[in-house]
């Protein structure tokens, strides 16, 4: 095998940044979140999004910081200000937000990697001046380009077309962009690095013919591929395939052997220098990750196989790239769609198609529309074969395995023993290669889970608690915000995605307070769609007068065949030396005030025990106090977000929990209260928020446990 001593560094460089803390690479923002502000930077990108428009401000100075800053500034629509430009706004700062839950979108580290330290929300646009002329034309160019495609396609290929050829995803629908996602062919809405690859090795080749020498190809052919960079916005892949032309057209000019493992190791490792903080995002390790499978995965199983047909070629190289990609597919989204090695067989040859007769459309379009809509139809046929084909892969048995979060430790296995087996095919081993490239997959799939486990998410000012019995039983309790928008799909289903959840038991209100359910009613409005979770059957509590939140949760729920039931005292849920008991309220009982009727649920795991009690008040707990339902526990969920009128002292001299957990977000209610967290510090209990700490994931052996913190 070739020596590569670049590849190897970049190897060393990828691995040393994910050893080290993401901390290290982060910079500390010191211009609090709300802050009115007056900045002034130079504009270095703008895209144009339905209702505004979105201007990256790099070296901004500020009235707030001494230092230099970079900016995500959102304008209303309306003029525009050219790139290059130095920009004067008055408007509201805002920090980064980072990951509260597991699974969440983290803000701060993606924005970071990008250079963005703050977004900012213009009020009054206070002037401009100046412009880079050649940037400037650029993304007129770009926005020119993605008007015309929407004057000639329909609104799903215009809005494909304009990621695939622009960059662009203002347009790209919901709907379709999930489809390709739960195919497995989400790589297609981005711009390829190999086919932009393609576009310049064409142009050179081209001009090769014309007999003009290295030099007089590969300046022009260099300049068109940077100019299209420059024009849909340097993404990673972008970056990643102008670097990787341009070392070809030297090697070719200097009269050396191309190497493209070699060439994708000198443009990651510019790169990951720019920026650090790129080796751990998505984007990065799945492009690069894709041309390691053909540089270096193809060849080799090439060799072995000798493929002679152009399909079998195919097969090995949708293979070779899943065996790179897998592993961060499931790192990063926590599922994998089943059939998208097959899919990708048809979708990745037909891609030239789309993308040639699509810009040939969109150029022709520029002079008459309707020319550019008949040279356009090749692209919309396959565009629309590839929706035919996702709607009924999607609907097949086990389309996606929704795996949950591995350990660190699988994905390093992973790829030891696929670089073993690999080794072993190139020096004629096909046994080895046989047995070993199985044990890499089963060693990233597999997930190894004992005990309970059991999490507060951060849903800002709310509840949502996440419960998985040892014997794999999964209970969803609550789940709903005041203060946070749209918890549902943003916060606790990719936390369910993260732990592997693809249907939940039970789901367990509490009570029907809109901080308590605003999530699960998404969940449910969700349920049967592409990217929902099933849900076997919905408890509500016992109340005698169901309020219009009680009303229509459960007539949503029977809309959409969920099994749907009460849940009082004396009520339970087993599973393998695990109860869990639902001790107030008393069926029957007609007390009308919904946090005093507030399910109040006992855990019990072997020895541990844990109390999980709604929003109850005092009421509530001196009729569990008089129940004598209940006793000394190990963890208590606080009632009420850590109300004072929670938490009596009688309530606590009785349960004296070790552990105290309060699911709270910024409020004006002044939660938690002074009087709780005194009453608590009387009994000795620890007290851990969601506001301080983010999510709150317990682990119990039955004897023990363990508390982690998001944050």
């Amino acid at each position: 095998m070739r020596r590569r001593p670049l590849c190897l560094a970049a190897a060393l460089l990828l691995l040393i940044l994910w050893i080290l803390p993401k901390d290290v690479w982060l910079k500390k923002p010191d211009i609090p979140s709300g802050e009115k502000v007056k900045i002034t930077g130079t504009v270095t990108k703008r895209e144009q999004k339905e209702d505004k428009e979105v201007y990256y401000l790099k070296k901004c100075l500020c009235d707030r910081t001494d230092s230099e800053i970079s900016v995500l500034a959102y304008t209303q629509k309306g003029t525009s200000y050219p790139v290059g430009c130095e920009l004067s706004l008055y408007g509201t700062i805002y920090q980064l937000n980072a990951a509260d839950n597991p699974g969440q979108f983290d803000g701060e580290s993606y924005y970071q990697s990008q250079g963005i330290l703050y977004t900012f929300q213009t009020e009054t646009v206070l002037g401009f001046l100046g412009e880079s002329i050649l940037r400037e034309k650029m993304t007129c160019l770009r926005e020119y380009f993605s008007h015309q495609l929407i004057k000639i396609y329909n609104e799903r290929d215009a809005g494909i077309l304009k990621a695939v050829l622009l960059g662009d995803k203002s347009t790209l629908r919901d709907e379709d962009q999930l489809l390709y996602q739960k195919n497995g062919i989400s790589h297609l809405l981005a711009i390829s690095g190999l086919h932009i690859s393609m576009i310049g090795i064409s142009f050179y080749k081209l001009l090769r013919k014309w007999n003009l020498t290295f030099i007089e190809a590969g300046v022009p052919s260099g300049i068109l591929l940077f100019l299209y960079g420059m024009m849909t916005g340097f993404g990673i892949s972008t970056i990643q395939a102008v670097c990787m032309f341009l070392v070809m057209i030297f090697a070719d000019i200097t009269g050396r052997a191309y190497d493209m493992a070699s060439a994708m190791a000198l443009a990651a490792i510019i790169i990951l220098l720019r920026s650090p903080l790129q080796a751990r995002q998505a984007g990065f390790l799945l492009s690069f990750g894709a041309v390691l499978g053909i540089c270096l995965v193809y060849p080799i199983l090439e060799s072995a196989i000798h493929p002679k047909r152009k399909l079998s070629r195919t097969i090995l190289f949708s293979i070779s790239l899943a065996l790179i990609t897998y592993p961060l597919s499931v790192h990063f989204f926590y599922e994998y769609p089943l059939y998208s090695i097959l899919l990708n067989f048809i979708v990745i040859p037909c891609m030239p198609i789309v993308m040639g007769f699509g810009g040939a459309g969109m150029l022709a379009g520029c002079a008459v529309t309707e020319i550019g809509r008949v040279i356009g139809i090749p692209a919309h046929l396959v565009l629309s074969l590839y929706e035919g084909l996702g709607t009924w892969v999607a609907a097949l048995p086990a389309s996606v395995l929704r795996l949950g979060c591995e350990e660190p430790w699988q994905l390093i296995l992973y790829y030891v023993v696929l670089f073993v087996s690999l080794l072993g095919l190139w020096y004629g081993r096909r046994k080895i290669f046989g047995l070993l490239l199985p044990v890499a997959v089963l060693i990233v799939t597999l997930r190894f889970r004992k005990g309970l486990e059991f999490t507060m998410l951060d849903v800002g000012q709310g509840d949502g608690l996440f419960l998985r019995m040892p014997c794999g039983t999964t209970c969803l309790i609550d789940g709903g915000s005041t203060s946070v928008k749209n918890i549902g799909q943003y916060r606790i289903l990719p936390y369910l995605k993260y732990e592997g959840v693809s249907k939940l038991d039970y789901v367990i209100f509490t009570h029907l307070d809109e901080d308590h359910i605003s999530g699960i009613r998404e969940l449910v409005e969700m349920y049967g769609t592409l990217d929902g979770v099933k849900i076997d059957q919905i408890l509500f509590p016992t109340i005698a007068d169901p309020d219009e939140n009680y009303v229509e949760m459960w007539n949503l729920a029977k809309e959409k065949g969920i099994v749907t039931g009460t849940i009082g005292a004396g009520d339970t849920i087993h599973g393998e030396n695990c109860m869990l008991e639902c001790i107030y309220p008393v069926r029957g009982s007609d007390t009308l005030d919904e946090n005093n009727s507030s399910t109040v649920l006992q855990l019990q795991f072997d020895a541990f025990s844990m109390l999980l009690s709604g929003d109850l008040g005092f009421d509530g707990e001196n009729d569990l106090l008089e129940s004598q339902r209940l006793k000394n526990i190990d963890v208590w969920k606080v009632s009420h977000h850590g109300s004072k009128y929670s938490g009596s002292e009688e309530f606590l001299e009785v349960i004296r929990p070790q552990l105290s957990l309060i699911s709270v977000g910024k409020n004006t209610y002044g939660h938690p209260s002074k009087e709780i967290l005194i009453r608590l510090e009387n009994i000795g209990s620890q007290v851990e928020t969601t506001l301080d700490g983010g999510a709150l994931m317990l682990e119990s052996d039955g004897n023990s446990f363990v508390l982690s913190l998001q944050r």
